[in-house]
C-alpha cells in the first residue's frame, strides 16, 4: 500500500462579478504535495492560484476582489470542509481545487 503524502493548500476567497452575475464567497484552491520544502510548496500553490485567477478574470468575471487569503498544512478538501462548517453564516462556494503538482510544473525549465 502506497503511503499518502502530506499536502499543503492555498486558498483565496473571492467576490466575482460580470455584467450578468455577482457571486460572493467563492473559494479557489490550489493543492501541492509537501516534499519537505514548505516555502517552495506554498509559493508554487500560490503561483498556480494567481495564474488561474487571471484566467477566470479574463474569461468569466472581469471584476474580482479578494476577500481572504488562507494557507494550510492540509489537503484542500479538508480545508474547504472546515471553511464551510466554521462559517455557517456565509454560503461558501468552491469554484475549483487546482492540482499545483501538475500545474506548478508547467513553468519548470522554461
Amino acid at each position: 500500500m502506497e503511503k499518502v503524502k502530506a499536502k499543503v493548500c492555498a486558498c483565496q476567497i473571492l467576490s466575482l462579478s460580470s455584467n450578468n452575475e455577482n457571486h460572493d464567497y467563492v473559494a479557489v484552491f490550489a493543492e501541492k504535495t509537501n516534499n519537505g520544502n514548505l516555502n517552495f510548496e506554498y509559493t508554487t500553490a500560490m503561483n498556480v492560484l494567481e495564474k488561474e485567477k487571471k484566467q477566470i478574470k479574463e474569461v468569466f468575471y472581469p471584476k474580482m476582489k479578494m476577500v481572504q487569503k488562507i494557507t494550510a498544512y492540509t489537503s484542500c478538501d479538508i480545508l474547504a470542509n472546515r471553511l464551510k462548517t466554521s462559517n455557517l453564516h456565509i454560503d461558501l462556494k468552491v469554484y475549483e481545487i487546482y492540482d499545483a503538482d501538475i500545474l506548478g510544473n508547467e513553468n519548470v525549465g522554461k
